[in-house]
């Protein structure tokens, strides 16, 4: 409850010391920051709540997803992470102290064992008490319905990427065991000279922007990820495990040092088509070359014809596809150690 007030390098509240039968109490951080990672954007960080009276106050939130069991050590995962169905969920804080620790609080269903890695901090102040009616305890908190539905879309996607992180272990190791070269797709985009596609003319590492000429105008600069120093052979098309949107593809401007980035595609490793479609494919002999083209396509069609304006309509295609793609396999079963073994017998 009071863990903020009890360790000496959380600078947010003052320090207390509280002891039992003379022994100090150690505090515990439930989103274990050293290890997990913060996953929701910071422009979506600030929950703005208006007040019966018209007027608006705000309200703090993080989204954790904490390592999975099988990377941490067995005394380390008990004394830090503690991961379990019933510790998934919101973190409510008022003026720091902790007064819901877990639980989905109608904004999303019952704790399931594949959201288990997500934790949610949620800070406010005594001002909005009414708002979240808040007990004469302060002990519990209910979000008004209104509120429930915009948390569950602010949230959706972060929810969505516990689960995938949760299943990847299995898949981590069907990565390493059948791993999918993606070299002729490279090889042949750098000899495609005359694909339509943007022309870079500048980039900013530090702010993740770009400015680029395309078929909306001239220096027109967009958000995108940026990325240095790649390897030559994978800069148009690479795997990846860290997009975090739940995304099947992503596009990227990526250079093999620190200038002349090139417009590329980064695919999502934990999404169900990579695993279930492509690992397959390669590991039955099939060419994935043909899937990694038409992404490759697909992420040029949009930075070839995007602006500030058109960004979020892009974003929101993407979604849709790869929401899709999701349903459209929910059935089909991720691929067995032996489906991605070659099989060396005549």
């Amino acid at each position: 409850v009071f863990h903020r007030f009890l360790d000496v390098n959380d600078s947010r509240e003052r320090n207390i010391v509280i002891n039992v039968n003379g022994s100090p109490v150690k505090p515990w951080n439930p989103f274990y920051p050293e290890k997990s990672e913060q996953v929701l954007a910071p422009n979506k960080q600030k929950v703005v709540v208006e007040l019966f009276d018209g007027s608006e106050e705000e309200a703090q939130m993080k989204a954790w997803i904490l390592p999975h069991r099988r990377d941490m050590e067995k005394d380390e995962e008990k004394e830090y992470a503690r991961i379990s169905n019933k510790a998934q969920g919101f973190y409510v804080y008022r003026e720091g102290r902790l007064i819901q620790d877990g639980g989905w609080m109608d904004v999303f269903g019952a704790p399931e064992p594949h959201t288990s890695l997500l934790r949610i901090e949620f800070d406010f102040g005594h001002e909005l008490d009414e708002a979240f009616r808040i007990d004469v305890k302060k002990s519990r908190i209910l979000f008004h319905p209104d509120l429930e539905d915009g948390l569950r879309k602010l949230l959706q996607p972060v929810f969505r990427e516990a689960g995938q992180r949760y299943r990847r272990q299995s898949r981590a190791q069907a990565n390493e065991d059948g791993t999918v070269d993606h070299s002729s797709a490279n090889k042949n985009i750098a000899a495609s000279t005359n694909t339509a596609k943007p022309q870079v003319t500048g980039t900013d590492i530090n702010n993740q922007t770009a400015e680029i000429t395309n078929n909306r105008g001239q220096k027109i600069r967009i958000k995108a990820p940026i990325q240095n120093y790649v390897n030559q052979d994978s800069i148009y098309v690479e795997a990846v495990t860290n997009i975090t949107s739940g995304h099947l593809w992503e596009p990227a401007y990526r250079s093999s040092g620190s200038i002349e980035h090139v417009p590329g595609v980064l695919l999502n490793k934990h999404h169900d088509f990579y695993q279930k479609i492509y690992q397959r494919a390669a590991a039955n002999g099939y060419a994935v070359e043909g899937m990694d083209l038409l992404l490759y396509a697909f992420a040029m069609a949009e930075q070839n014809n995007t602006d500030p304006e058109l960004e979020p309509v892009f974003e929101d295609i993407r979604e849709e596809i790869s929401a899709n793609l999701r349903k459209l396999l929910r059935h089909m079963p991720d691929p067995e150690p032996a489906e991605l073994t070659e099989d060396d017998e005549e």
